[in-house]
């Protein structure tokens, strides 16, 4: 009998882009790798302003506050990358 090769299907790849995907978080979806202390800066800046949000108005409104200037943060960076010409996979910007 033939040795089968081991067979790579779709559950496998997609368990590869879950775990880059949700490795950095929302961040991490949008703009792709990024460095360590851009990192740290979009979540301080989300945690330093959803703060206030989420204890005056609830915490929903707090959340999608946290998000979107993550999500913002994310897409300027990603612009930085496209315009240096560095892949979205590499944190060379």
């Amino acid at each position: 009998m033939e040795q089968q090769e081991p067979h790579k299907g779709i559950r496998t790849t997609e368990e590869g882009h879950l775990n880059t995907a949700t490795r950095r978080g929302v961040l991490g979806i949008v703009a792709g790798k990024v460095k360590f202390r851009d990192e740290m800066l979009v979540v301080g800046a989300a945690v330093l302003f959803a703060t206030p949000v989420w204890k005056s108005e609830g915490l929903l409104v707090g959340l999608a506050v946290g998000i979107a200037i993550i999500v913002g943060c994310g897409l300027l960076i990603r612009l930085r990358k496209w315009r240096m010409g560095v892949p979205r996979s590499s944190n060379d910007y």
